[in-house]
């Protein structure tokens, strides 16, 4: 609806919009929102699951684990140069796993195993921080991920090359010592009381007989 107001000797048309007031004892109005204690309680449950599950684990998984979230964190600085948006690490989507696996694989140039333990790594992660990581983008990540063990020269990554046998090793192993030290026995049984002590609880060591013994046909002294 459209009126005429006077402003001193001219006329202006002004725009009026019609509006319905709302009653202050509306149905609804300055409600809060109470939590519901259930939800409450489940949430706390996760939370403290999620913690005890993460302390037992062995500190070689932690590591390697807290490993991976870096490497998901450099992913996101690379992304985030090329696309000028800054994604948080907590958003997990097909496209972002798929192209963490291409970065892992051309970028960095990791190895196909490496890959997948990075997959596995950041998605524990991601759920230890409390978020949700999405069936369809673990999925996909090994989707593509397939191809690239099937190739040898990936699989190859990070292992360099064996350095070659010469001759002159092959002589040297050959002419190396061969001498073990010998296992010492335990004294016999009937060598008790041979100078033992019996709070040792083992008998003594038998002296070691030098020289030839008397033979067979041969007169003993005295």
């Amino acid at each position: 609806m459209t009126t005429v107001e006077e402003y001193g000797n001219a006329s202006e048309p002004v725009e009026v919009v019609d509006a319905e007031l709302v009653q202050d004892d509306a149905l609804g109005a300055g409600a809060v929102a109470v939590p519901d204690p259930v939800d409450a309680v489940l949430a706390a449950l996760d939370t403290d699951a999620r913690a005890h599950l993460n302390d037992i684990r062995p500190k070689k998984t932690k590591d390697g684990y807290a490993r991976d979230w870096r490497i998901w964190g450099e992913f996101h600085d690379w992304l985030a140069e090329r696309t000028g948006t800054r994604l948080p690490r907590s958003k997990v989507t097909v496209g972002t796993f798929v192209s963490f696996v291409t970065y892992l694989d051309q970028v960095v140039e990791a190895p196909p195993n490496t890959i997948e333990r990075r997959i596995t790594g950041v998605t524990s992660e991601v759920r230890r921080h409390g978020y949700t990581v999405p069936k369809e983008a673990t999925e996909a990540a090994r989707r593509a991920l397939k191809p690239l063990r099937l190739d040898k020269r990936r699989q190859q990554r990070g292992r360099g090359k064996a350095a070659a046998v010469t001759p002159k090793d092959l002589r040297q192993t050959a002419n190396a010592p061969r001498e073990r030290t010998p296992a010492r026995r335990p004294a016999a049984a009937h060598g008790r009381g041979l100078g033992a002590d019996p709070a040792a609880g083992q008998g003594a060591q038998l002296p070691e007989v030098r020289g030839r013994g008397p033979q067979r046909g041969e007169n003993r002294a005295g």
